[in-house]
């Protein structure tokens, strides 16, 4: 009787410690050729396999050759999730794109666990940012009152996420920790400066980028932790435009104890991305990861992280009153003119 009951503890230990280890997924952003390229490594989906792996796609063409690639994926038992990265300003699109990915699936019978809503930062503004940022700047004014076009937008992305529901699938959004801030305090600047906002949809997932942000404890801890989430985008592994990140690229033991610190309590860590991984070797030492259940969080971190948390929230403050903003300008430079004409009334006294 005593070694029965043994033998059961051991069991229920054993199906705990299996249950406690995060869903981990592997986000992917590639047009077709070089998507076709990844998946020439014959190992990739076998390690996909042994890691119990998830896909979220991007969806960046409708392509036979991406089809194949969902379907081998779907063989192997793989789950996908459709990601549709699209504009903040335009749902219209987001919906025709939407119908067009559906009909796609259907037509290539592929399986899609659910339908994900990325929206990108616009490349336009990107690149302005990188040129000519004050070209930028000036750009602020007018999209500060601009709340018609959020409002548009928001309205045909709740129509969106009704559209999948009913068809049956779950939907998840990807936000900026930022941006939901700013919501949750019921304004609008930032969103309306970045073209980002967050969607309501079945499920909600912060994008913890270390690599852009730095501070990965303490955005685990804060945007994580704190704020009960259950699902979180870690990353990003990728070598693209640096312009505005700590490094080009998570190194392995930077993203390994993010994973870590996140396991502790997430019960999915999403992986920005299959790509980047795949190509810094990080895949096959995940294989052999053994989780760290025993690092503490850095305090200095979540202090910091808290820190450009409230210098963010001081600005969607302050632009949140253009108008005054304007106003204010207006009259510094009103007397910054006045001070000029002055002092040229003087001089002109002065010399004659």
């Amino acid at each position: 009787m005593k070694k029965k009951f043994v033998l059961l503890f051991g069991l229920v230990l054993l199906l705990y410690t299996v249950q406690a280890k995060p869903i981990i997924s592997f986000f992917n952003e590639l047009q077709t050729p070089a998507l076709v390229k990844l998946f020439q490594d014959s190992t990739l989906i076998p390690s996909l396999q042994k890691l119990q792996a998830e896909i979220r796609m991007g969806i960046m063409d409708l392509t036979p050759e991406r089809a194949a690639i969902v379907r081998k994926l779907n063989q192997a038992g793989i789950p996908v999730i459709a990601c549709l990265m699209l504009p903040m300003e335009d749902g219209s699109k987001a919906i025709e794109r939407y119908i067009a990915t559906k009909k796609w699936a259907a037509d290539n019978q592929l399986n899609f666990k659910g339908i994900g809503i990325g929206l990108e930062f616009d490349k336009n503004d990107a690149k302005l940012i990188k040129e000519n940022t004050g070209k930028w700047i000036r750009k602020i004014p007018g999209r500060l009152y601009g709340k018609s076009v959020m409002e548009d937008a928001r309205e045909q992305y709740a129509n969106l996420i009704k559209m999948i529901k009913a068809d049956g699938y779950f939907s998840e959004s990807y936000y900026v920790p930022f941006i939901k801030d700013e919501i949750t305090a019921n304004r609008s600047a930032l969103q309306l400066v970045t073209r980002l906002t967050a969607i309501k949809t079945d499920r909600e997932i912060p994008l913890l980028y270390s690599s852009y942000f730095g501070f990965g404890d303490g955005l685990i801890q804060v945007y994580g932790f704190d704020a009960n989430v259950k699902y979180v985008v870690l990353g990003t592994t990728a070598r693209g435009d640096t312009t505005y990140t700590k490094s080009g690229i998570l190194e392995y033991e930077e993203l390994i104890r993010d994973i870590d610190i996140a396991a502790k309590k997430m019960e999915e860590i999403h992986i920005s991305n299959l790509e980047g991984c795949v190509e810094n070797g990080y895949l096959s030492k995940l294989l052999e990861h053994q989780y760290d259940s025993t690092l503490v969080i850095n305090q200095e971190e979540v202090t910091d992280i808290k820190e450009i948390r409230d210098n963010f929230q001081t600005a969607s403050k302050i632009l949140s009153y253009p108008t005054l903003i304007l106003l204010i300008m207006a009259i510094i430079l009103g007397l910054f003119a006045w001070l000029i004409v002055f002092i040229i009334r003087k001089i002109i006294a002065f010399i004659s």
